[in-house]
């Protein structure tokens, strides 16, 4: 008689916490953090250019743009919340400190460090 094998089964997947079960809603931990630049573009309606800092830029003006446009940085935050949600905030200012890896709570659109 041949010997028994137990059939074997696929690893078992993490399941993300239910909504009741998760203590915080608006709590979650930094992914990334990438400082976006963007140059707005001038009443005349030229073409505006748009990128992340130190990366290749997303799409470039067909006409040079004229000096009077405005160059804005911004913070893109990757955040992965407590309920397993992942969502990406787009806000002027960091706080300091805050960094991927770093415990956030989100609040109003904000990604604010979670106070001990």
């Amino acid at each position: 008689m041949a010997p028994h094998r137990e059939a074997s089964q696929p690893p078992a997947r993490p399941v993300p916490p239910t909504p009741s079960a998760v203590a915080c809603h608006e709590c979650g931990r930094i992914e990334r953090v990438e400082m976006v630049s963007n140059v707005q573009a001038t009443r005349s309606g030229h073409a505006v250019l748009s990128g992340v800092v130190g990366g290749v830029a997303s799409g470039q003006a067909a006409k040079p743009a004229p000096k009077a446009n405005v160059q804005v940085l911004t913070f893109r935050i990757g955040v992965q919340m407590d309920d397993g949600r992942r969502i990406v905030l787009h806000q002027p200012e960091l706080a300091p400190g805050l960094r991927a890896g770093s415990r956030v709570r989100v609040q109003d659109s904000h990604v604010l460090p979670m106070l001990r």
